[in-house]
């Protein structure tokens, strides 16, 4: 059975399929890539509050677990889940920074789009003290 690691912000999620090998008829579990389901982003000082949990799907390539958010434009790697969690939290707080701070104008289509992405999964902002 599959023990989703205790961390903060987050929660993995993993789905398993029973499959028939159909030569030998018998079962056997396969696993497919969990998603980590956000509640919260962290990095630094500051707390990304989210109106609704942002599940990202989790893959492997190599020896590194993957994170990708097609929508948020957000890429990150870690050799843990914990470690491509934490580089995918760190990029959503750089992308708030670089994208979500700055006027439309300023922006390529992709970014607006990005940028509306994040306003829409954001309630709330806080700064630790």
């Amino acid at each position: 059975m599959f023990a989703a690691p205790h961390c903060s912000g987050f929660e993995v999620a993993c789905y398993v399929q029973v499959v028939k090998a159909s030569t030998s008829g018998t079962e056997s579990a396969a696993f497919h890539p969990p998603f980590i389901v956000f509640d919260s982003i962290t990095s630094g000082d500051r707390t990304f509050q989210l109106k609704s949990g942002l599940a990202v799907p989790v893959s492997r390539d190599e020896n590194l677990f993957v994170l990708e958010s097609k929508g948020l434009h957000i890429l990150a790697y870690g050799d843990t889940i914990e470690g491509a969690a934490s580089e995918f939290q760190d990029h959503f707080a750089y992308l708030w920074d670089s994208i979500v701070q700055q006027p439309d104008t300023m922006l390529t289509p992709d970014a607006r789009r990005a940028k509306r992405a994040q306003l829409n999964l954001v309630s709330l902002v806080a700064t630790a003290a």
